[in-house]
């Protein structure tokens, strides 16, 4: 008589590749996490926290994986921290996942990986915008009939660009528009240039200057013009990099001390001031922590 063996629909199929046999599995998981979800108090069960730890384990390489295949080499190093911010809106979303509308690994990718992205560019400069009125104030620039100063940020876009640069750029956007493309990332004139989605940027290159900082500079040292600089640059960094400068410069901590305070290692922490420099010399000036930040 032949072995039959029942099999349970919720089970993956660990004949498969893997990646398929990963897919089952989170779907599964997802199921089971939801059902107990929906039930009073059931998201807060032990079951319910198990089945959530192995969704979010499953989604990491997924997550990982969506965010390589987007990034920049020069923001490879926010990676983790991208990563980590993206499970928490997995873990946050997970409750409005349908099935019978999207693939689990879909709703990850557009539903979390892509919002998270896109907070990312515009942390970093970059905004989307429409490429028509792009191309309208292209031409208006080489018909001599172009506002100054600009209004908004497409003006500001071909304001900044030189003579010879109009005509090569209305030709590709006129390109771009022809094969369907309807909108654009280019960086706000008006923001740091730090990253860049096509030219990283590789300390040791060229002629920049790089200046190491003190772990613990005493800001009653510095000018006022020089703190206020410091500070108002600040919204150019991101949430991590932000958290480690205010420590170190205005809270007076030590690496060991914002380390243990954060929940990080102090190798984070130094991986997120090297970030933070990186930024803040694009914004700036490269000799501004040479001549305003007192040895400690």
């Amino acid at each position: 008589m032949e072995n039959t063996q029942l099999k349970d629909a919720d089970q993956p199929d660990v004949s498969g590749s893997t990646s398929q046999s990963r897919r089952l599995q989170s779907q599964r998981l997802v199921r089971q996490w939801q059902r107990l979800a929906v039930e009073p108090g059931g998201a807060q069960s032990l079951k319910a926290k198990t089945l959530l730890a192995g969704i979010l384990k499953l989604c990491e390489p997924l997550v990982r994986q969506f965010f390589l295949q987007m990034l920049a080499e020069d923001s490879l190093v926010e990676l983790d921290d991208l990563l980590n911010v993206t499970l928490s809106r997995v873990e946050n979303k997970l409750i409005t996942y349908d099935s019978s509308k999207s693939a689990f690994e879909s709703w990850v990718k557009y539903q979390c990986v892509r919002p998270i992205f896109k907070q990312h560019l515009e942390e970093i400069g970059y905004r989307t915008i429409k490429l028509e009125p792009y191309i309208a104030a292209l031409q208006s620039r080489l018909a001599g009939t172009f506002p100054s100063p600009p209004t908004n940020l497409i003006g500001r876009l071909v304001q900044g660009l030189e003579d010879s640069q109009v005509r090569p750029e209305l030709a590709k956007m006129r390109q771009m528009l022809g094969v369907g493309r309807k909108v654009i990332l280019r960086r706000d004139p008006r923001l740091v240039p730090a990253l860049s989605l096509n030219c990283p940027i590789r300390p040791g290159e060229g002629n920049e200057e790089y200046f190491d900082i003190a772990a613990a500079p005493r800001l009653a040292g510095m000018e006022e013009a020089c703190r206020q600089a410091l500070h108002e640059s600040l919204v150019h960094l991101t949430a991590g990099e932000r958290l480690v400068v205010l420590g170190l410069f205005f809270a007076n901590r030590s690496r060991k001390e914002l380390a243990e305070e954060a929940g990080i290692s102090t190798a984070r922490v130094s991986q997120l001031l090297q970030q933070a420099y990186k930024r803040l010399r694009e914004v700036l000036g490269p000799t501004f922590f040479r001549d305003c930040v007192p040895d400690s």
